[in-house]
């Protein structure tokens, strides 16, 4: 029997990640609807060939801030480069 490498929805939930923010992530895909915070039954998973792109992009970008910032929150945009700059180093103090 194949084994599926989908995860359970609920789970994530009540981790504290929204459907919201796996949507503006790009890990999921709203199939129906237009709510702000999709139902889990309108959302797909994305396909596992874009996942894997996904997630070899965000891990060569991990030295450099400005790459992996701008993928995160999909903008270029120098204040959020800075704000996170202060938040890690804050967090390594």
């Amino acid at each position: 029997m194949k084994r599926t490498w989908l995860m359970k929805w609920p789970s994530l939930e009540h981790k504290g990640v929204s459907n919201r923010v796996l949507r503006e992530l790009g890990w999921v895909v709203v199939m129906q609807g237009n709510r702000d915070s999709p139902r889990n039954s309108d959302l797909r998973l994305q396909s596992r060939s874009k996942l894997i792109q996904m997630r070899k992009e965000l891990l060569s970008s991990r030295k450099h801030a400005e790459g992996f910032i701008g993928q995160v929150f999909h903008s270029f945009d120098r204040i959020w480069v800075d704000r996170c700059s202060l938040i890690i180093k804050e967090k390594q103090v």
